[in-house]
């Protein structure tokens, strides 16, 4: 009975030492995972301090996704993406909630879905699932990149997400190219604001409307 009992407390000692042994490789873990965690987010709070617009656009790895989709970001929210399939109804919805529907063919679908079709990088920003931004560009990712439209619901307006499209629709362009836009107005202080610089020597010749 003496050996049976030696036998039984050796067996609860075991017991105890793996149970602990156990809850202290949890914790180890849960730390682990608290640390990381906190890396990442210390990651995520530096990557955005990284991105720096001052005529080009310097930033970190990975600025976009390689692939169209679109990812979250900021306490709005708001989820920025490569959509070139956005339709010619959101487009003009979003140009009538911005001050962009002044100068653009809004009465003109055909125009509008010929001039989705044909961009070379279309870059949204939505809020909710709501379309409140969007920047199109045509360029030969070579050397120039014009930015043809870039409009943001103005009840959205002020909030760096006009910024944000620029600096993407650079990015997907490429950096080695000239972004070139020609400013509406009401934004002549804003492209400045920003770091961009004016050129003095921009000559056009305007469209004829369709008829």
């Amino acid at each position: 009975m003496a050996r049976g009992t030696g036998q039984s407390r050796s067996g609860t000692v075991r017991l105890r030492i793996t149970r602990r042994t156990g809850m202290i490789g949890r914790t180890i873990r849960l730390l682990f995972l608290s640390m990381m965690l906190l890396l990442g987010v210390a990651c995520s709070a530096r990557a955005a301090e990284n991105l720096v617009f001052n005529g080009n656009f310097e930033s970190g790895e990975n600025v976009l996704p390689t692939v169209e989709g679109r990812y979250v970001e900021s306490a709005m929210n708001i989820a920025y993406a490569i959509e070139p399939d956005l339709t010619e109804a959101e487009m003009i919805d979003v140009l009538r909630r911005s001050t962009l529907a002044e100068r653009r063919p809004v009465r003109e679908v055909g125009t509008i879905d010929k001039m989705l079709r044909n961009a070379d990088v279309i870059v949204t920003a939505r809020y909710d699932g709501k379309l409140i931004g969007i920047s199109r560009a045509i360029t030969d990712f070579a050397f120039c990149t014009y930015l043809s439209d870039l409009a943001v619901d103005e009840s959205y307006q002020r909030q760096g997400i006009g910024r944000e499209l620029i600096q993407r629709t650079h990015v997907v362009a490429g950096l080695n190219t000239t972004l070139i836009l020609l400013a509406a107005p009401k934004a002549q202080e804003y492209y400045p604001h920003i770091g961009m610089t004016a050129h003095d020597s921009c000559w056009i010749i305007p469209r004829r409307a369709v008829s």
